[in-house]
Parts: structure tokens; sequence; C-alpha cells
């Protein structure tokens, strides 16, 4: 027996975020240009933008998704005691 297998839906996971239209727009176009459906030429012409700022908001979400990627150290963070109580 052969499961059917879903089609992947890609940059258009975005749509299910919490965010404003204009970050969801941004993110989706950053992503269908890193899996190839979109050229920088069309990204910027969908977004506005000239291609410098194109490659700066992509390198800014690439770090940010890298940076809450990092591993951290598993279970609760230490309780801190404080003069209060």
């Amino acid at each position: 027996m052969t499961r059917a297998r879903r089609k992947p839906k890609g940059p258009a996971l975005v749509e299910r975020l919490d965010g404003s239209e204009r970050a969801k727009e941004r993110l989706e176009t950053i992503l269908e240009t890193i899996s190839g459906r979109l050229t920088i030429e069309q990204a910027c012409r969908r977004l506005g933008i000239k291609a410098t700022r194109f490659h700066a908001l992509r390198d800014e979400a690439l770090k940010a998704s890298l940076e809450r990627l990092e591993p951290k150290s598993a279970g609760r963070p230490p309780h801190v005691e404080t003069d209060e109580g």
C-alpha cells in the first residue's frame, strides 16, 4: 500500500504565522527567492524595493532565523532568588 504524499507548502506556510500582512509578504518573497521560484529582480518589483534593500532584508531574516535556531539547554532556566522573596 502506497501512502499519498502531501505536496509541500513551502513559502505558503508563512500565511499561518502571526504578523502583519506586509511582513508576511516580505518573508514569503524571500523564501520564494531562496527556493528558486522568484528571481531577485522579480522579488524587488513585487516589494517595490531595490536589490540592495532586498539583500539587506534577506540577510536580516536569515540571521534572525539562525539566532532563534541556536540550541539551548534543556529544561527550565534556573530560579534566581531575589531580595523580595
